[in-house]
């Protein structure tokens, strides 16, 4: 039974090629997908992002961890000009939003580099 929620980005290679290496590092999950996963969402956007992870608690008593990816070569943020240690600033934002919004969850956040491997996963917050 899946335990954990993803919060990434909308990018096919999470379904193609990298679906193997993902499921090894996290195992079943549910999956919430957002473009470019960490794009600051306004208030609107980011509520909803809460609703539809707390619909899945609803239905998921067993669910008690959040993962929050972004990865390598990403489009959105090539396009705006979005460099790295932007995206990684904006993973941290995200994720601290949600930490306090989902505190039931272990809150984590992680990184895909080009291959698909979850180069790092760094624990922010958790019961």
């Amino acid at each position: 039974m899946a335990k954990t929620i993803i919060v990434r980005c909308v990018d096919p290679r999470f379904e193609g090629e990298w679906t193997e290496n993902i499921l090894l590092a996290i195992g079943p999950h549910y999956t919430l997908t957002e473009l470019a996963g960490i794009d600051p969402l306004d208030e609107e956007g980011f509520n909803a992002l809460v609703k539809k992870a707390k619909a899945l608690l609803s239905i998921n008593s067993a669910i008690n961890r959040l993962l929050v990816l972004c990865h390598e070569d990403c489009a959105w943020c090539k396009a705006n000009n979005i460099k790295e240690e932007e995206q990684l600033k904006q993973l941290k934002s995200l994720t601290e939003k949600l930490i306090k919004a989902l505190p039931q969850l272990k809150v984590e956040m992680g990184y895909v580099d080009k291959t698909g491997k979850l180069s790092y996963l760094k624990e922010v917050s958790g019961e």
